[in-house]
């Protein structure tokens, strides 16, 4: 992930930070709390210049519980959202639950991601993709699972 900075594209030109698998896919992060001013400015200069932003976890950012309507304003720009599985059992909150429930609804999640920090963690996976079989066909479930992610790695 890279948190969210002005000089994203500067620094990546210089290659001080650098994309997904060295892809034109980019991990952003906002602040979980609160909003980053000129954050859209920012996503949008980027795919200008060619880049697909992804941006992890937005059910998690307090400003989503708060607005939703502006991230479906991020996806029809082009913004890409990256999901934490543990949302969906409630792992980060309800409010986080409820987020990733009205983006899986509304098929704007391109994929999902795990955040696991410790090997404990690994037992929630199967807990979650069962509830997620709620929102997807077998088809999209792929998709946002698997599919979506080797394009990152295979662009």
């Amino acid at each position: 992930e890279i948190y969210i900075d002005p000089n994203v594209a500067k620094l990546l030109k210089s290659r001080t930070i650098r994309s997904l698998a060295d892809s034109k896919y980019l991990l952003l992060e906002l602040p979980m709390s609160g909003e980053y001013a000129g954050a859209d400015d920012i996503f949008l200069s980027l795919i200008q210049a060619g880049y697909k932003v992804v941006l992890a976890h937005p059910e998690r950012y307090q400003s989503s519980h708060k607005n939703i309507d502006h991230l479906l304003e991020l996806h029809e720009m082009g913004v890409l959202f990256q999901c934490n599985l543990g949302s969906i059992i409630g792992q980060y909150g309800k409010n986080a639950q409820k987020a990733l429930k009205k983006l899986a609804k509304a098929d704007l999640i391109f994929c999902f991601g795990t955040d696991i920090h410790h090997a404990r963690d690994y037992s929630e996976i199967a807990k979650a993709q069962k509830k997620l079989r709620k929102y997807y066909s077998a088809d999209q479930l792929q998709a946002v699972l698997e599919t979506n992610a080797r394009k990152i790695l295979c662009s």
